[in-house]
């Protein structure tokens, strides 16, 4: 039996996760539960930072005109998809990481003066460069209909972000996946250190899986199901 995947993530990655799906022969089904939408910013003055910090593509994608006051600054960009991102709203990208944001704090002074440009809904991040933190964006919950949460019985979920942390926080996402009836549920975005938040096990019915590839060793990991 070939269960479907259900693709939980917001556009564009979504679309991007489900081609890759496709690819390995499986089914993807595309119901992302949260959408992403910019918020209202004010720019701050450029000359009290050196450089932008962006650990989203999202930042890059939802920042709005407000970038164009701050394009004098170089970003240093978490991972390669961001630095595209940043590179397409006219910014220039001096460093992209590879092994998440402490590999990346690794080669910067911390004398730097960093401005963060991120969503409304994060993992604190603390170091010394860090001079101030703008929410440039959000992740609303979407509403799924009744035909939508019949269909993700039984699939195995994909998500970015966490929808369980190791101490006992939930996201928004746990109930769709609970009244879904969702076995299974796969998630990244944590690396380094921040492996540690991310819960992993059986809760309520669903088994959770941090699949960050530095958290792995880059090697599969195996998911078991129920009449799979």
């Amino acid at each position: 039996m070939t269960r479907p995947i259900a693709i939980l993530r917001p556009e564009p990655g979504a679309a991007a996760t489900a081609e890759r799906v496709r690819a390995a022969g499986l089914d993807p089904l595309i119901m992302p539960l949260f959408a992403v939408v910019p918020l209202d910013w004010t720019p701050p003055d450029p000359a009290s930072f050196d450089a932008l910090l962006l650990t989203s593509a999202n930042a890059a994608r939802h920042a709005g005109s407000g970038l164009a006051a701050l394009a004098r600054l170089p970003v240093l960009a978490v991972g390669p998809e961001t630095a595209r991102a940043a590179e397409r709203a006219g910014l220039r990208v001096i460093q992209s990481g590879h092994h998440g944001i402490d590999a990346l704090f690794a080669r910067q002074p911390w004398s730097q003066r960093l401005l963060w440009l991120t969503g409304r809904d994060r993992i604190a991040i603390e170091h010394p460069a860090i001079r101030t933190v703008i929410p440039v964006y959000a992740s609303d919950a979407v509403a799924l209909t009744g035909e939508q949460a019949r269909r993700l019985s039984g699939t195995v979920a994909l998500v970015h972000y966490p929808p369980r942390y190791a101490d006992g926080r939930e996201t928004g996402a746990v109930p769709v996946l609970k009244s879904a009836c969702v076995q299974a549920c796969v998630y990244g975005h944590l690396h380094g250190k921040d492996l540690k938040y991310g819960f992993q096990g059986e809760a309520d019915g669903i088994r959770y899986h941090l699949a960050s590839v530095d958290g792995i060793d880059f090697q599969p990991i195996p998911i078991e199901l129920v009449g799979g």
